[in-house]
Formats: structure tokens, C-alpha cells, sequence
């Protein structure tokens, strides 16, 4: 074989292969888990989001003006950051992590350091609030991850968000956060 077939051979070959995979593998942790993991559970409406670098490259700064504090304590308006954002026309981010816009109403996962606000667990610790008061619905942030769950003898499997049982109403997750409370730290 000639040195071009064997070059047109590789480039068909590697074309035919899967392109890199885009997600952050997380163990799922259910509402109870991430409250007892979280310094702070908010129900906020985002106020603004805003790109700056930052020590270790671009950081997005989400600035939430609270509505209700349902675990923790703090100011009205609290800054939440995550890595990553565009910067110098360069998009930066991790895959599964939090993506918010300005209007956006929220319920928040949070851990607190030094003043600041990070999400507990990516994505997956936030859920978008659409409507108000019993009707008021709640969808979870749970794109680009690759999730596992640990099943009762410990062992940690591969599963896929359909399977796993979420809130769907604001009270209802409001209810499994209050249920939890007992053993938040």
C-alpha cells in the first residue's frame, strides 16, 4: 500500500470515529442529599451575569437577589460563581456547570466560602422556577453530564436523569428540603 493510501486509510479510519465526549460525570444526589451537602438553599431571581478573569482564567460572577433563604442565612443579594465564560472570544466552561441569565428565577444549592457563593454540585444543584405559589413548577439543570447512582450495596452505576425521581411543583421541593433540614450541617 502506497504512503497516500495508507494516509487516506488512517484519516477515513479516524473520521469514523466518536468525537470527544462533552460532560462532566457526577453521582446524582437526591434534594435531601444536596441540602445536607449545601451551605445555603435559595429561591432567587438572577439579577445579572457577568464575565471576569479571575486568578485561574474567566469566571462568570451570577448575582442572585434572594427571595427566600430555605436553609442558611445572608444578604439580599449574593454572588455566585462559577469557571469559565467568554472571554477574548473564546468560550470557557465545564461541561454539566451552571448556566444562568439575567430574569432567570431559580431555586439554588449552594456552598459558601469567603464571602462568595458556588454551586454544591454543578448543574445539578439548580432548578429553574416557572409560575408562582402551588402551581409554581421546577425543572432541574441536568444537561451534559454523565450521572451514576450508588445503589444499596454501594455499588455505583451508570444511570440517565429520566430515571431519577425529581420535584415537579416549588412547594414539593420546598417539602424535600424542609424533610432534610434535621441533618444539614
Amino acid at each position: 500500500m502506497t504512503l497516500l493510501a495508507r494516509t487516506l486509510a488512517l484519516f477515513g479510519a479516524l473520521s469514523l470515529m466518536a468525537p470527544a465526549a462533552s460532560a462532566t460525570t457526577i453521582i446524582a444526589r437526591t434534594e435531601g442529599e444536596l441540602t445536607t451537602l449545601s451551605d445555603a438553599v435559595v429561591v432567587a431571581r438572577v439579577v445579572s451575569v457577568a464575565v471576569e478573569m479571575g486568578a485561574d482564567g474567566p469566571q462568570t460572577r451570577n448575582t442572585l437577589e434572594v427571595e427566600q433563604w430555605w436553609t442558611g442565612d445572608g444578604p439580599q443579594r449574593i454572588d455566585v460563581l462559577n469557571w469559565g465564560g467568554a472571554w477574548d472570544n473564546k468560550m470557557y466552561r465545564i461541561p454539566g456547570d451552571i448556566e444562568l441569565e439575567a430574569g432567570d428565577r431559580v431555586v439554588a444549592f449552594l456552598k459558601h466560602d469567603q464571602g462568595l457563593y458556588f454551586s454544591t454540585l454543578f448543574g445539578w444543584s439548580v432548578f429553574d422556577v416557572a409560575g408562582t405559589g402551588a402551581d409554581a413548577a421546577v425543572t432541574r439543570h441536568e444537561s451534559h453530564f454523565g450521572l451514576f447512582q450508588r445503589n444499596k450495596a454501594g455499588v455505583i452505576k451508570p444511570t440517565e436523569a429520566s430515571l431519577i425521581t425529581t420535584p415537579k411543583t416549588l412547594p414539593e421541593l420546598k417539602a424535600r428540603v424542609d424533610a432534610a433540614k434535621g441533618g444539614a450541617k
